[in-house]
């Protein structure tokens, strides 16, 4: 897919989530009016509680929603152009999200542990998001539940290291990171991310690193 086409597919997605926003914010009026018309009401009103615990129960899923948009239309102006600035952890962080939903159908737990001092970097990030998304994937796809997957970034000497370490289980039931690097569709992918993947230095810990070379 050319830059023009996928700057074109974000620019669509988010649009989407400006209309969904919208969306929500007239919910979260009706349901404000809703409590309003019940505070006024008094004891009059019956069946108030259950009023009000639905009303509480809208707005929790309202505020869900909202940060669900607003974190799909991060990853959806990440396709604006070919090259951007991004930072560690927001790149894990966008990982995580997006690849949330997948995990828990596994009963997988996929968590990112931030650095302390975020580092800023110029990559291409609808690239590189895509990347680290196939890598949690390809784990997802060997595990079965009751694993924990990490994703946790590092400042290195050759660049930026995305770790990506698979917790209770072994190293031959999650796979190596050379079968996985060596799939036809990665090759021109670390090419022009100008990136590498390698296995994790700890003994007897699944997993790989991706490293940037910026």
């Amino acid at each position: 897919m050319k830059q023009k086409e996928i700057a074109l597919l974000g620019k669509i997605a988010a649009g989407m989530t400006h209309e969904l926003k919208n969306v929500l914010a007239i919910i979260n009026e009706s349901a404000g009016l809703v409590s309003d018309i019940c505070a006024h009401s008094g004891k009059d009103f019956q069946h108030m509680d259950k009023v009000e615990r639905a009303v509480g129960s809208i707005q929790r899923q309202i505020e869900k929603g909202a940060d669900i948009t607003t974190k799909f239309n991060t990853f959806a102006h990440s396709m604006d152009s070919e090259s951007g600035q991004v930072t560690a952890n927001e790149v894990v962080e966008q990982v995580v999200f997006l690849m949330q939903r997948f995990a828990q159908q596994k009963q997988i737990e996929l968590v990112s542990k931030p650095m302390r001092k975020d580092k800023g970097f110029t990559t291409r990030p609808v690239r590189l998001l895509l990347t680290l998304c196939t890598c949690v994937d390809f784990y997802l796809s060997g595990l079965a539940g009751a694993k924990r997957i990490t994703l946790s970034p590092a400042k290195s000497r050759e660049g930026i290291s995305f770790d990506i370490s698979i917790d209770k289980a072994s190293a031959r039931e999650a796979g190596g990171p050379t079968a996985f690097s060596e799939l036809p569709q990665m090759k021109d992918t670390l090419s022009c991310l100008n990136a590498d993947i390698r296995p994790l230095k700890s003994e007897g810990q699944p997993g790989l690193k991706l490293v940037l070379f910026v």
